[in-house]
């Protein structure tokens, strides 16, 4: 889930794409048009051509870290996550490779 400093946490290992969605989205699948379903409210990837997998608890909600990038939304930050509120956590080894699938609450 996320912490109240927005430090995004999951088990599993390193991860290529993190997801934060509304709870009751359904989760990303394969691309081009299936990995980003309704709800997302923030996406970020390694990228493809050379970038390494990030761990656990090195991500924060609205800041890609070095080495990633905003892939959702495209040109704003996210919306920020409301306290008390369920969020749906999808975080990725690979392209449908799921690793972390919970919800949680912020």
């Amino acid at each position: 889930g996320i912490d109240v400093n927005g430090r995004i946490q999951w088990t599993g290992g390193l991860a290529r794409y993190v997801y934060v969605l509304d709870a009751d989205a359904t989760s990303p699948t394969v691309p081009p048009n299936l990995d980003l379903p309704d709800g997302v409210r923030w996406r970020v990837d390694v990228p493809w051509d050379g970038g390494e997998p990030i761990a656990s608890g090195e991500v924060d909600y609205g800041v890609p870290p070095t080495g990633m990038f905003q892939r959702y939304p495209v040109d704003r930050p996210p919306v920020g996550l409301v306290p008390g509120q369920e969020y749906y956590l999808y975080v990725t080894r690979d392209v449908g490779v799921p690793i972390t699938r919970c919800l949680f609450t912020y």
